[in-house]
């Protein structure tokens, strides 16, 4: 099985894939930082129960690893998909609702709940935005 898509439909892939990393990691920082502002606790339980803090960092290296898998997916979806785009739309919010579900039931405060729920929410609208034109509508 090859991914074959032309050099315009690769070079469109790549292109938003950057500004979709770009908008999503600005948009989810922005939100961090109004949470910071408002004096939002931004921890969450890790490994071996010891609270671990949201970083900046931590909220960039997510938005682009999230635009990266988005970008695979739509790459293959572009491939072999009869409906790419719809296909492609389903996914992302299959993905963005599973990504929401430690969020709510996490036992988290509402306030942190809600910050970390938007700012999943934020970066996947700029992700779908972003990269949705790349997507083939029919095969």
């Amino acid at each position: 099985m090859t991914l074959d898509l032309s050099r315009h439909a690769r070079s469109s892939l790549i292109r938003n894939s950057a500004l979709a990393a770009l908008a999503a990691s600005v948009l989810a920082l922005a939100v961090f930082l109004g949470a910071t502002a408002a004096g939002v606790p931004l921890s969450v339980p890790g490994p071996g129960g010891a609270l671990l803090e949201i970083s900046a960092v931590m909220i960039v290296v997510a938005s682009v690893a999230g635009t990266l898998g988005a970008t695979l997916v739509l790459a293959a979806l572009n491939a072999l998909a009869r409906h790419p785009r719809r296909s492609f739309e389903v996914t992302a919010f299959a993905v963005l609702a599973l990504s929401l579900v430690p969020v709510l039931a996490g036992g988290l405060p509402a306030v942190t709940a809600l910050s970390l729920g938007a700012m999943h929410l934020v970066a996947a609208a700029a992700i779908v935005a972003l990269l949705r034109p790349a997507a083939r509508t029919v095969r």
